[in-house]
């Protein structure tokens, strides 16, 4: 789905006042789904590593660690749930993990 979505164009990005293609053509809709379906992924991958029951200190990984983050709330600031799940993706992107399959 990932892959149907960058090979759409957009009008809309290239002549403002034409942007009401991009809802006929349903382009508007695929990409809310997709964002949906994203969420969705991440949020599941979060749940997973909630619902872990053995915790052992080398086998933590960057949820893991994050987790531990929001639970103790030591950094003095508070870290939400999108704000791991932008996290998560920003890192597999960068290091190229085709971690997205949907």
């Amino acid at each position: 789905m990932i892959g149907a979505m960058l090979g759409r164009f957009s009008i809309g990005s290239y002549i403002p006042w034409l942007a009401w293609v991009d809802k006929l053509t349903g382009l508007h809709r695929e990409a809310d789904q997709l964002a949906k379906e994203i969420d969705e992924f991440y949020e599941g991958v979060i749940e997973e590593h909630v619902n872990k029951k053995v915790i052992d200190v080398e086998s933590q990984d960057l949820v893991d660690i994050l987790l531990d983050l929001q639970r103790d709330n030591s950094t003095g600031f508070v870290i939400e749930r999108c704000t791991i799940k932008a996290i998560i993706m920003v890192t597999s992107l960068y290091l190229g993990f085709p971690c997205i399959c949907i």
